[in-house]
């Protein structure tokens, strides 16, 4: 797992503030935004569109792997959102799988495929504010330049890569995280 500090004032001791009473003098809520991008989509049949292109197998075990990750930090989303892309709604539906979420309750934002960082602002700003904890699934560049604009620095979302945002405003409030960290299969 690799950690940081969104905020200058942050000094995560390889926690997220949630975890930690230093981190969280307060104790006031907070919310948890899971970004993931889609895992490794397959690009043997040059035939199928964009949009239809399955998981490599390579990329389900990665999706898995992440949300596992995830999960054994004590983290469940309460809400998945995904892009209609068949490979952001295969990894979706794994991370549900690990989650032990159904995936009928997986819901799409068609804004998500080929969108812009504001349509995942959109996404999750007028998402259910009684949810605590959000996990949102789509594509680079946006995603990436989303997860870059939450930070306050540049994020690479590579395939199969989460960040878990810890943040400290209601969800019609997001504009920036408190603290993240970044998870992917292979660290």
């Amino acid at each position: 797992m690799v950690y940081y500090a969104a905020k200058p004032d942050c000094q995560p001791a390889r926690c997220l503030k949630r975890w930690c009473a230093v981190g969280n003098p307060g104790g006031y809520q907070l919310n948890t935004l899971i970004v993931f991008r889609h895992a490794k989509s397959d690009w043997t049949q040059s035939s199928i569109p964009d949009f239809s292109r399955p998981l490599k197998r390579r990329g389900s075990k990665a999706a898995a792997q992440t949300a596992a990750k995830i999960r054994n930090l004590g983290i469940k989303p309460d809400l998945l959102i995904s892009s209609p892309a068949l490979r952001a709604l295969e990894t979706a539906g794994l991370a549900a799988d690990v989650f032990d979420i159904n995936r009928n309750s997986i819901i799409t934002a068609a804004a998500l495929y080929q969108g812009t960082p504001t349509d995942y602002f959109n996404a999750v700003s007028s998402s259910a504010a009684n949810m605590q904890t959000i996990c949102i699934f789509g594509h680079n560049p946006e995603i990436s330049d989303f997860a870059s604009i939450l930070a306050q620095q540049e994020i690479y979302l590579h395939t199969g890569t989460a960040v878990v945002f810890d943040i400290g405003v209601s969800w019609k409030e997001l504009e920036t995280a408190e603290q993240f960290m970044i998870l992917s299969s292979g660290n």
